[in-house]
């Protein structure tokens, strides 16, 4: 046996490293997300239905290729897709964030107008 490991064990360690991440980023997202009353751990179950009925909707209208390689191409392509979903949480979370901030500074300034 190598002591070296081959493309494969190291294209899924690099998944299992990224699935980790992502995961993580998700959860961030959805934290966030929720404080805004939106996404799955929103306030109001409204607006969680209307999260879970759009997350339907777009698996069942998804356009995302399927799986047609095999072996260490498969593995590749599954870490580049990773790699992208990985940056377009990263951006979710960052404006998630942002609407977080944006909601605390507008409840202090209503707080400033009804107490003077």
């Amino acid at each position: 046996m190598s002591r070296y490991r081959s493309e494969e064990d190291g294209l899924k360690a690099r998944i299992a490293e990224l699935e980790d991440l992502v995961q993580a980023t998700r959860e961030e997202r959805d934290r966030l997300l929720g404080v805004i009353n939106q996404g799955p751990r929103a306030k109001e179950p409204f607006s969680r239905l209307m999260y879970r009925l759009g997350r339907g909707l777009g698996r069942l209208f998804s356009k995302r290729p399927r799986r047609e390689q095999e072996g260490v191409e498969a593995l590749r392509a599954h870490v580049a897709a990773l790699e992208a979903m990985l940056v377009t949480l990263t951006a979710a979370v960052e404006q998630a964030a942002a609407a977080e901030a944006e909601a605390k500074r507008q409840a202090r300034a209503r707080m400033h107008i009804d107490n003077p």
